[in-house]
């Protein structure tokens, strides 16, 4: 598929690229926050509790993500929100459209329709700081048991 989307980017006498804000990242003992999504433990952890603590985003999940759903849905909003954004872009003709179509598909894999994606990612990224905190909280836990020899 990569060679596709290049050739029709390439094509694009437009095509330029674009600078774009991400969000920040605070850091802990050297870890990068937005590292701790869903392909990690700690992350995970963290993104479960988030979505438990953080009445907005627990609504928001209540509102348009069906029970079953949640957890995959919770790990794909935090990673959209704050891991995947990047700091300068390919922009062209089509690039909202199908950056659009994959973030669609990957939630529409986990059983939420993609109507409901703006609203999820939307709550997460409103979010952000208290996801943070919640990273933070759990990294600490995991490094101060890691150095006591407990498990976390």
């Amino acid at each position: 598929m990569v060679p596709v989307v290049w050739l029709a980017a390439d094509a694009d006498r437009h095509k330029h690229v674009v600078d774009q804000p991400v969000p920040a990242s605070p850091v802990v003992d050297g870890v990068p926050l937005y590292v701790l999504d869903m392909h990690t433990r700690i992350g995970r952890r963290a993104i479960e509790l988030f979505t438990k603590e953080n009445d907005a985003v627990s609504s928001c999940f209540d509102q348009h993500v069906p029970a079953r759903s949640r957890r995959e849905a919770a790990y794909l909003s935090a990673f959209y929100a704050d891991a995947a954004p990047l700091s300068r872009r390919l922009q062209w003709f089509q690039a909202d459209a199908i950056e659009k179509l994959g973030i669609e598909n990957d939630f529409l894999s986990v059983g939420v329709m993609p109507d409901a994606v703006p609203a999820l990612l939307g709550s997460v990224r409103d979010n952000l700081d208290h996801l943070n905190a919640i990273r933070t909280r759990v990294l600490t836990a995991a490094l101060r048991a890691n150095s006591t020899g407990q498990t976390a």
